[in-house]
């Protein structure tokens, strides 16, 4: 898994928007692009950027590791397919 931090934001909003809006804005779009991730930011306090995450779905649970196994395969063999 792989995450990125965003010093500046591209400002696609209008000249007045929080910062946190314009990520909202960007967040949004990624969703709407990679449904079927995980997709979220975590604001920096230290210099107020941000660094992006993102998680394949689904979330799998399962009750014995043999059967996470399993199911990572399939999920896996599907998404080569």
């Amino acid at each position: 898994m792989t995450s990125a931090t965003s010093h500046e934001p591209s400002r696609a909003g209008g000249q007045g928007d929080s910062i946190l809006t314009v990520y909202d804005r960007q967040l949004a779009g990624l969703r709407e692009r990679h449904p079927h991730w995980r997709i979220w930011y975590v604001p920096r306090s230290a210099d107020g950027s941000v660094t992006w995450c993102a998680q394949p779905q689904p979330t799998l649970n399962e009750d014995s590791p043999e059967h996470l196994a399993e199911a990572i395969a399939e999920v896996e063999d599907n998404t080569v397919a």
